[in-house]
């Protein structure tokens, strides 16, 4: 409703709707705040880009520029080592928690979670994509050595089939409507991110997971549609030019 509003009154309404949810999703999980508010940025952004290809490819062009830049300024490149060696050692103590753990940094930081607060940005950066892929890939066929989790796998090919359904969904999701495809994608990021960066017990992950699978599960809606369309064959014409039946 804030990106769609054509009046100012509109779009005060949505902003006061918007804050009035994040005040009560606070309440109800610590962090609401700092999932939801990104997400709605990021998801207005998104569907503002989305119909401006040129604007899309100007502003990718410049993203890593813009990113460098940022990082070169003291205090943001503070914060941002700061909240990422807070999240290694939220990770660190999720593998230290009961349940099958998954490692992806180096044994010292999980026998001395506190060295995690001098972790260099080499191994931060390591980090980042190491928990990005282990969002999507835990547990690993062949990490699954308990029958628990051999009795999960099933459960985890349907997983990785939903993200790839929902890869395909983005784009004809932008294409039928920017705006709803935004907030879907932009939430989608943000609770993956979270979760990602703190995780390490793949049962607290499965569990997590599902923040993200309301947003995941409508673009994989769309993905399969879009599949489903692109296979099905041209309709046939007559001479009049005019498609036979009502495929």
């Amino acid at each position: 409703a804030l990106v769609r509003a054509r009046t100012w009154r509109a779009a005060g309404c949505a902003l006061a709707a918007i804050i009035a949810g994040i005040v009560v999703l606070e309440g109800i999980r610590r962090g609401g705040l700092a999932m939801v508010l990104p997400g709605v940025m990021l998801g207005a952004v998104l569907s503002l880009l989305a119909p401006r290809p040129r604007l899309a490819l100007a502003t990718l062009a410049a993203l890593p520029v813009m990113v460098l830049l940022a990082l070169s300024l003291p205090p943001v490149q503070e914060r941002v080592l700061t909240l990422l060696q807070r999240a290694v050692s939220y990770h660190a103590g999720h593998v230290g928690s009961a349940g099958i753990a998954y490692q992806i940094v180096e044994p010292r930081y999980y026998r001395d979670p506190g060295l995690t607060r001098e972790m260099p940005p080499r191994e931060l950066a390591a980090f980042v994509v190491k928990a990005t892929a282990s969002y999507f890939g835990e547990p690993l066929p062949w990490h699954a050595e308990s029958r628990l989790l051999k009795a999960y796998l099933p459960e985890q090919m349907a997983w990785l089939l939903l993200v790839l359904l929902a890869v395909a969904g983005i784009g004809a999701g932008f294409r039928l409507d920017a705006a709803m495809t935004g907030m879907l994608v932009g939430h989608a990021i943000m609770a993956i991110a979270v979760v990602a960066m703190t995780s390490g017990n793949i049962g607290t992950l499965i569990r997590h997971r599902g923040l993200a699978m309301p947003y995941l599960a409508w673009l994989a809606g769309v993905g399969f549609c879009e599949l489903v369309r692109l296979a099905m064959p041209a309709p046939a014409h007559n001479k009049g030019g005019q498609p036979h039946g009502d495929r």
